[in-house]
């Protein structure tokens, strides 16, 4: 959604939304799921204005050959159109980030969910010098993507002049550290665009999930401020809250994409689908990750599953190798009060099923949810699949299979950039003689843990 169109649109389609939540519930205050869409809506809402103040920038910005000066600040009018230009070094944050924007959405090729993407980490996680924002405008360049694609498929010798400079431009801005290697543009890096639609991996939907430009992640937490009801002209009690700092370190992940060379010589023809291959691998391996990864001292990110064993979040069934639907109850319950409208439910697909059995025995009303759209909900809150996590009951063992809970708690860091190495030959397994292949190694990073148990349940099969 990243045209003045589309956000008119949907902006139209949450007020008519909010209004119909407002007129079911009558004369009675919001409460529970309604309550909790509500506010979603007002949140949306709030972000559809900045996004569309930041288009109107971008508008004037683009329609203007000539840069203004200011006294009061930097102004984002550009001294051309040409938002590829960063040959002036007096840039500075704001200039560099209008630039940046306007790349994002005169680059083609990428869908509005991509521009949507990029969009919103410029405009939220880029530093005060607009590092970000050079990364994007130094790969995004069309030298760069070009320049690109033949030192992919081992052409080095087919740079231009200009794909050249363009190639030291990016090694200057880039956000990795790829001696030995290249940075991948922007609009290739899973990344910096990957999407949710038609994902696989439910953690990135739901999980909060924060992009960084460093290799660690520190935040704060708190349990929250504790009130008190104090006597009159009495002594107000010390309700301090305890703040803790978080961190979540990031593992390099990697992947490797091989191709023959007569495919290479058609290379023009194969970005988007080096796209689709990069976000494929990088999605199948993260989700494995984000549900049982073994965390920092494997060099993996932490699992949703492995930071709730041994926690307060755990329910054990009430039957020895038996899921029941009274499981099912007791898991929400685990889940602290104020979590609860915020919920969501996690398990594999075999999981979902036998939940599913259940309406055939048991008359529980929030079965009839279960056939209801994608995804489908179960006692209220959406319920989503996640193969990784434990699907079959092993007797006389642990059998993590159902979780519910707040996932704005557990929280997945990207580190943004993602680099790439040629790997020239290929050779094959039975005589060691090159096969006709070349393959591109890549290598990003990325982090995850739980910054609190207390929002969720975890159902044990014992």
């Amino acid at each position: 959604m990243n045209s003045i169109s589309a956000i008119q649109t949907r902006h139209a389609d949450l007020v008519a939304e909010a209004e119909g939540l407002v007129e079911r519930a009558g004369d009675a205050d919001l409460d529970g799921a309604d309550l909790a869409r509500f506010t979603e809506i007002e949140a949306e809402l709030d972000t559809l204005k900045a996004r569309r103040d930041r288009l109107d920038v971008i508008a004037r910005h683009a329609s203007d050959d000539t840069r203004t000066e200011s006294t009061s600040g930097p102004t984002l009018i550009m001294r051309n159109s040409d938002p590829y230009d960063l040959n002036d070094r007096r840039l500075v944050g704001d200039e560099v980030h209008g630039r940046a924007l306007s790349a994002i959405e005169q680059t083609r090729g990428l869908t509005d969910d991509h521009k949507q993407r990029a969009t919103e980490l410029v405009e939220t996680i880029d530093t005060a010098d607009g590092r970000l924002g050079r990364h994007i405008v130094a790969t995004g360049r069309p030298e760069y993507r070009s320049a690109f694609l033949k030192l992919a498929s081992g052409q080095n010798w087919a740079l231009t002049a200009m794909e050249q400079s363009a190639v030291l431009e990016a090694r200057a801005a880039s956000l990795t550290g790829n001696a030995g290697g290249f940075a991948v543009p922007f609009t290739l890096d899973s990344s910096l665009i990957l999407t949710n639609a038609g994902s696989a991996n439910p953690f990135r939907q739901i999980s909060n999930v924060i992009p960084i430009t460093t290799d660690e992640w520190k935040g704060v937490s708190t349990a929250g401020i504790t009130a008190s009801w104090d006597g009159e002209v009495g002594e107000v009690s010390d309700d301090a809250p305890v703040l803790v700092q978080p961190s979540i370190k990031t593992h390099k992940a990697q992947a490797f994409v091989p191709f023959s060379i007569e495919v290479g010589a058609d290379w023009l023809g194969m970005e988007s689908e080096l796209r689709m291959a990069f976000t494929d691998a990088k999605d199948r391996l993260e989700a494995t990750a984000f549900a049982t990864g073994a965390g920092d001292g494997s060099s993996q990110p932490t699992g949703i599953v492995t930071a709730l064993v041994g926690s307060g979040a755990i329910q054990t069934s009430v039957g020895a190798d038996l899921y029941a639907v009274a499981d099912v109850y007791a898991t929400i319950n685990k889940v602290a009060p104020r979590h609860r409208g915020s919920a969501s439910w996690v398990a594999a697909y075999s999981t979902i099923n036998l939940t599913r059995q259940f309406g055939t025995a048991v008359n529980h009303a929030f079965l009839s949810d279960l056939a209801a759209g994608s995804p489908p909900l179960l006692l209220g809150r959406p319920l989503y699949e996640a193969s990784a996590i434990d699907g079959t009951i092993n007797a006389a063992a642990d059998n993590y299979m159902l979780i519910a809970g707040n996932f704005e708690r557990y929280n997945i860091i990207d580190r943004i950039g993602m680099t790439v190495e040629l790997v020239p030959h290929l050779f094959a397994l039975a005589n060691n003689r090159p096969s006709g292949q070349r393959g591109l190694y890549c290598y990003w990073r990325v982090g995850g843990g739980c910054v609190d148990t207390g929002a969720f349940g975890m159902l044990n099969v014992t």
